[in-house]
């Protein structure tokens, strides 16, 4: 009963996607879904309709006629990958959260942390494994979830602790499971700045000085601390 939009089938056509995407098929897109709409009035061409039944079909046209109307179909596309229309879980989930960028991941001298299916890697024991695992909304033996995936990227940006995050994902086909990587790069941990600045009480009318003297100057240090008890909770002094 809508007005016909195409930005509704537009915005229809990415929910359903997005639909597909947050119960386990990652691989599925906008290419293997199209909606088709159909305005013409295909009764009346039916060669099984018999004259009665015709009589009928044709007061129903006339009368559509006067408040017309667009069917919408959504369908499935031509599927070329059959891979598109699998459901994919959580398989591996590997976690190094102080791997630098400039650094090849470490293979010895390392410690390893088994929390809730997740496989913690650390070398200078930066942060809390517990902590770390929180973070992940993503979790292995269940299905895949684009919502869940985006979620986690957004929970350590959010903490503003880490230089780069890097959550990359393998599919394994023949097992419909997808193994990720998540490689998280440590901003500095320790901050410090100065800063100067200079202040006047002016007549903003006539851009004067009010009171001859009235100059001041500031100096101002900042000390921040990125990662208290090993938990990316950030500590400022100035």
């Amino acid at each position: 009963g809508d007005p016909f939009e195409v930005n509704m089938i537009d915005n229809e056509l990415t929910r359903l996607v997005n639909v597909f995407q947050n119960n386990g098929y990652s691989r599925f897109s906008r290419e293997n879904i199209i909606a088709v709409a159909d305005s013409s009035y295909f009764e009346l061409i039916d060669p099984t309709l018999d004259p009665f039944e015709y009589i009928q079909k044709l007061a129903e046209t006339n009368e559509r006629k006067k408040n017309p109307l667009v069917d919408i179909y959504f369908m499935l596309n031509t599927i070329r990958d059959t891979s598109t229309l699998k459901q994919y879980t959580i398989g591996d989930f590997r976690v190094y959260p102080d791997a630098f960028a400039d650094e090849k991941l470490p293979v010895i001298d390392t410690s390893v942390t088994h929390i809730d299916g997740f496989k913690i890697i650390t070398v200078n024991h930066t942060f809390d494994p517990k902590f770390i695992a929180r973070q992940i909304e993503t979790k292995p033996g269940t299905l895949f979830e684009k919502d869940k995936y985006s979620q986690t990227l957004n929970n350590f940006h959010r903490l503003g602790t880490w230089q780069n995050i890097n959550l990359i994902g393998e599919r394994v086909d023949s097992t419909a499971t997808i193994n990720y990587l998540l490689r998280l790069s440590p901003a500095k941990k320790q901050y410090f700045s100065v800063d100067f600045e200079g202040s006047s009480i002016l007549n903003t009318e006539q851009s004067v000085q009010v009171v001859a003297g009235k100059v001041g100057l500031a100096v101002n240090f900042s000390l921040r601390n990125r990662n208290i008890g090993k938990k990316a909770i950030q500590l400022e002094n100035s």
